[in-house]
């Protein structure tokens, strides 16, 4: 299952997901804090639509440059 980031159109995966786990590991090797990264997949999820890992790369980039 995936869920659209709130007004960004991208789509983040479920819990467990391999989606999820590359998304963790792309974030954290550009520095970003394990609990940081889980708080804003969190906030971005909510929504179903079509996912593609780089729209939902880009809005979590987003989310977490905001602070």
């Amino acid at each position: 299952k995936a869920v659209e980031a709130a007004g960004a159109g991208a789509a983040v995966p479920a819990p467990g997901d391999a989606m999820r786990d590359d998304l963790i590991s792309a974030l954290t090797n550009l520095g970003y804090h394990r609990q940081s990264i889980d708080q804003v997949l969190e906030r971005l999820s909510g929504r179903t639509d079509a996912v593609r890992f780089e729209d939902v790369l880009r809005s979590a980039l987003k989310e977490l440059s905001r602070g």
